[in-house]
């Protein structure tokens, strides 16, 4: 019995992976777009597109803009760039014959094109990555098993249909993915397969509006003569045919022709003003831009330009690096984090960051950033030194102190209800001080907490009932096979299904979280972009939410595989483990009482992260990049940190990491 269940608890990842886990054995690949029979995706080069390149060539010219940097998280949460790193260094100058930015152009290019982009590592003699090269997804393809026990066993690159393919290993390529393609789960999915029939489309008008123009200058067109019975011998027509076509087409077009017979002139096509082409041709560049997330008239492409301004093309660039280059920059990251950063570096609390602040399109204006802070002076909330060093004027030492109003109370702590408490002292003119913003942000987390409370109660009941339910099919199995020892595992009891559970039972308190955050911080520091429930911010938020619910599940699988081993360790039967023994409670019990006091603490954990996140959306939205860390002073490491400005990602970080009850908020700089 022990050597079982302990050899199915603490069986090697890899081998639990391939029991647990297969993948397709072949790719599928893509058929004909829907309704049509016209394979559209042999006939469009999306590099030989104008729209295309207008969009990816933008794309590809501002994303090395910021360049790339390791960063450290520390202790209290925040967040510090590491010197001069290596890898930084490698991908500023990946080989001899090319630099870092053309590097970028080329891989993001592949990568928005075709959903794929590769690099190559080159290592040295001690192993040590030395170099880097683009490899075209066009010759590169990832390589498994037929049998689908690999998700990617190799690479093979191919630059030659002459020569025998390169092989490599994946340790040794860096795999950049536009998401994942559901016909090829090893790789990613361009974005502009969508849109193939209205690049085709583009191409076909652009043809047609060149051959109009190279031939005749006008549609095509039927000469024949004005009169009845008329007759005209081959020769007579040809000599007509060829000086029309002297008189109306090349550099001669629009010469005035006189006919010396009775003619008429039929023409058989639309022309281009009938056709609609310059309309028609605005639905390509309207399609290709709203894949990417770039809005036409910062690619300059016509459907945009119609609309644009002076005072909106500011607007459009930032949220073209909102929609685009920020989140692209996000994923790269990812990637780079999990495939080259343990090359050079094996600290488990380091990661990548591109550098933002380089980015002179996304630097606040000057008038406005002048306004903030003489409203944060103002409002009571910013040193007049704060503000005085982040517009560059020179400070002095007695300029450390609050403008504050001495006729403003502080809020006093309220009991949460079913309504929500009041969130202004005086409704209407905003907090005077930090302290009495984070008052009504604790008076939300517990109005938060109270309420869903039971809803995550309830959860964590069917959870110990659902689990109950599989641990006696576990017990009937082994009746039925006559096994006197049956092992099984956490993952068995609470199986993968379970996370998704989870993420739908705290969604709702998520969500209210968020938007109480974003309200309470709106209202606080006059911000003027209000909450939005469609926002990508808050579907960040959520996203993040989901992998902080799965935890809570990791949590409880941990704590039933730690009970399972210390039963295997005495050498408990199954009898024993099942229904339990001497200072040992059965598992179910166990699972029950570690459920006891969770609903209420989750709940607290919860509504603190999620309305912390909720104001760091609000502050993204109106543009702020820092926040002042508010805490109390019961713990060293809150007291440390109060007061402490940093960037919002390490707010951010410290809301993640929060203890279950923490006070922390978060306030604009």
């Amino acid at each position: 019995m022990a050597g079982g269940l302990r050899g199915a608890l603490t069986a090697p990842a890899r081998l639990l992976k391939a029991l647990a886990m297969r993948w397709p054995g072949r790719a599928i690949s893509w058929g004909f777009l829907p309704r049509t029979r016209f394979n559209y995706q042999r006939e469009v080069a999306a590099l030989d597109s104008s729209i295309v390149v207008s969009v990816v060539g933008w794309i590809a010219r501002n994303f090395p803009e910021a360049p790339i940097r390791v960063v450290e998280e520390r202790p209290d949460g925040t967040i510090e760039p590491v010197g001069r790193h290596r890898l930084a260094e490698v991908i500023e100058r990946p080989n001899d014959y090319y630099s870092g930015v053309l590097l970028w152009m080329a891989t993001i290019t592949d990568r928005a094109v075709s959903g794929n982009a590769y690099w190559v590592k080159v290592r040295g003699a001690g192993g040590s990555v030395r170099e880097l090269w683009w490899a075209p997804s066009t010759s590169m393809e990832p390589k498994w098993p037929e049998d689908g026990s690999r998700y990617i066993s190799h690479y093979e690159y191919k630059p030659d249909a002459a020569i025998e393919p390169v092989r490599y290993p994946v340790e040794d390529v860096v795999h950049f993915r536009y998401g994942i393609d559901p016909q090829n789960v090893r790789k990613g999915m361009s974005p502009l397969r969508s849109v193939l029939r209205e690049i085709f489309t583009d191409d076909e008008a652009a043809n047609m509006t060149a051959a109009l123009l190279r031939n005749l200058g006008v549609p095509g067109v039927v000469i024949s003569p004005d009169t009845a019975n008329a007759k005209i011998d081959p020769a007579s027509a040809e000599q007509v045919k060829t000086e029309f076509m002297a008189k109306f087409g090349g550099d001669r077009r629009g010469e005035p022709m006189v006919m010396t017979t009775p003619t008429r002139v039929q023409v058989l096509a639309f022309s281009p003003e009938q056709m609609l082409l310059t309309e028609l041709r605005r639905v390509p560049e309207e399609r290709v831009s709203g894949v990417f997330g770039v809005p036409a008239m910062v690619a300059g492409l016509g459907a945009g330009l119609a609309r644009s301004t002076f005072t909106n093309m500011a607007e459009a660039r930032e949220s073209a690096y909102e929609e685009n280059i920020i989140p692209t920059q996000r994923l790269i990251a990812a990637d780079l984090r999990i495939q080259l950063l343990p090359d050079f570096d094996t600290n488990p609390n380091r990661s990548i960051q591109f550098d933002l602040g380089k980015v002179r399109v996304l630097q606040p204006d000057q008038d406005k950033l002048a306004e903030r802070y003489d409203r944060g002076v103002r409002g009571g909330w910013i040193m007049v030194s704060e503000a005085k060093r982040g517009l560059g004027l020179p400070t002095h030492a007695d300029e450390d102190y609050y403008l504050r109003q001495f006729s403003v109370l502080p809020v006093p702590r309220e009991q949460g209800g079913e309504t929500p408490p009041s969130v202004l002292a005086n409704p209407g003119k905003g907090y005077k001080s930090a302290s009495q913003f984070q008052q009504q942000i604790e008076l939300r987390r517990r109005w938060l907490a109270e309420r869903y409370e039971g809803e995550i109660a309830r959860f964590f009941a069917g959870q110990a009932k659902r689990a109950r339910e599989r641990l006696s099919q576990v017990v009937t199995l082994r009746g039925a096979n006559g096994r006197k020892d049956l092992p099984f595992t956490a993952a068995t009891l609470l199986p993968a299904v379970e996370d998704e559970m989870i993420v739908a039972a705290l969604r709702p308190l998520w969500l209210a979280g968020i938007e109480e955050g974003w309200g309470l911080a709106a209202e606080a520091f006059g911000l003027e972009a209000g909450y939005a429930a469609d926002s990508v911010l808050v579907e960040q938020s959520l996203t993040e939410g989901a992998f902080r619910a799965q935890r809570i599940n990791a949590g409880t699988r941990t704590a039933l595989t730690d009970a399972l081993l210390a039963a295997d360790q005495r050498g408990l039967s199954m009898g024993q483990i099942l229904d339990g023994a001497e200072d040992y409670p059965g598992v179910m019990d166990q699972i029950e009482s570690y459920y006891a006091d969770r609903p209420l603490t989750i709940a607290q954990t919860e509504s603190m992260w999620s309305t912390g996140r909720g104001t760091t959306s609000a502050y993204r939205a109106n543009g702020y990049r820092r926040v002042q860390m508010i805490d109390g002073s019961e713990d060293p490491v809150c007291a440390a940190r109060n007061g402490r400005i940093v960037s919002i990602e390490a707010g951010e970080s410290a809301l993640g990491n929060e203890h279950a009850r923490g006070t922390l908020s978060l306030a604009p700089v």
